[in-house]
């Protein structure tokens, strides 16, 4: 079976511990010890379409490596949670494909998959796994500073090159989805006239100036009640406190902002899944991954 193969490339933490302090759980032994609407943290260190922003192999296994110490508040205020590993495939489109796999094993075992991934194509291979996991159609709602469609480039966004400037853009193709919308963009393209129209799309962008939480959730209430995957790209943080992201933008959301949205998200919506991606391994982060780690969290725990 396909996530038997799988779990051989996924290798467990020596300290029993892993992404944001969750236990460590061998793939196969998940269904025995785990129960309906876990979740269930995963991650992918191979770069599966940079084309924009710094390189970050071995982001998962940065994230994994400093949140273990995340243990306690896990085992206390987020419980229900596994670690399975990093898929560490060299190959680009085998670790896509395994990580769209696993994603689609765990959504039809009831659990909900969290990714920890490199360049945000990692995304897109997340949620279109998740939605085939019998799930139904979800929305798809990402915090980043870029849109990510692609539609101002000359290159059209359906041509042979996907990669972490169009992957968005390739969501909405699939029909996999039924509803797109961004929160935080704020980067130049945003303002090129083709997204100012689009169908099944929405944008809430950030600053300056800069909206706040309440203004954001506001404008996002129409979700509530939906079915929901939810994408964390750690540019929507402001470089002053995330300095180590891939494509930093001035003006960016602050952690407590961020954190009260995934909370509201998490209380209000099914949050089916979901991923956090483009965090630079860096030993100046200011702890951003540990931050980012909490917003994660209150997808799915909002109470913690």
């Amino acid at each position: 079976m396909v996530h038997e193969r799988i779990a051989g490339r996924m290798p467990g933490n020596a300290a029993g511990y892993g992404f944001g302090g969750a236990p460590v759980v061998e793939l196969e032994r998940l269904p025995g010890v785990s129960q309906p609407g876990d979740v269930v943290f995963y991650g992918v260190d191979t770069e599966l379409g940079r084309r924009f922003g710094q390189g970050n192999p071995g982001a998962a296994s940065f994230v994994r490596q400093h949140t273990v110490g995340m243990m306690p508040w896990t085992q206390v205020m987020a419980p229900g949670c596994h670690d399975i590993g990093i898929v560490t495939a060299a190959d680009p489109g085998v670790a896509m494909r395994e990580t769209t796999a696993i994603a689609t094993f765990l959504a039809k075992l009831g659990r909900r998959p969290a990714l920890i991934g490199c360049d945000h194509t990692a995304s897109l291979a997340s949620v279109l796994g998740t939605a085939s996991g019998g799930v139904g159609i979800p929305t798809y709602l990402y915090f980043d500073a870029h849109l990510d469609l692609g539609l101002h480039d000359p290159t059209p966004a359906a041509g042979p090159a996907l990669h972490n400037g169009n992957f968005v853009e390739r969501l909405r193709q699939t029909g996999q989805i039924g509803h797109v919308v961004n929160v935080g963009a704020r980067c130049w393209s945003r303002f090129a006239p083709i997204y100012q129209a689009l169908p099944h799309f929405t944008c809430l962008p950030g600053g300056p100036p800069q909206p706040s939480a309440a203004a954001m959730i506001e404008r996002l209430s129409w979700l509530a009640g939906t079915r929901l995957y939810v994408s964390i790209d750690a540019d929507v943080l402001d470089p002053s406190v995330a300095p180590n992201v891939c494509c930093p933008e001035p003006f960016g959301l602050s952690v407590d902002d961020l954190f009260l949205l995934c909370s509201w998200l998490g209380r209000s919506c099914t949050v089916i899944g979901g991923d956090l991606c483009e965090v630079v391994p860096s030993t100046t982060s200011l702890c951003s991954e540990q931050a980012l780690m909490r917003c994660l969290h209150a997808l799915y725990h909002p109470s913690a």
